[in-house]
């Protein structure tokens, strides 16, 4: 998938003043990213269960 990475940059700008407004300090890009990955992950796993409980019927 191509991206724009000026775009990505900036999202990931926006997630990092917000995520620190939540937290009350600085956080990382670092930390960003693996917050995201994370969600992405948990909603995989919803995805999959509801597709694996389909298979079984």
């Amino acid at each position: 998938m191509k991206h724009n990475k000026s775009v990505m940059d900036s999202k990931i700008r926006l997630a990092m003043k917000y995520q620190s407004d939540i937290e009350g300090k600085r956080v990382t890009k670092d930390e960003v990213l693996v917050l995201a990955l994370h969600e992405f992950m948990k909603r995989q796993e919803k995805i999959l269960s509801k597709g694996c409980a389909n298979i079984g019927k």
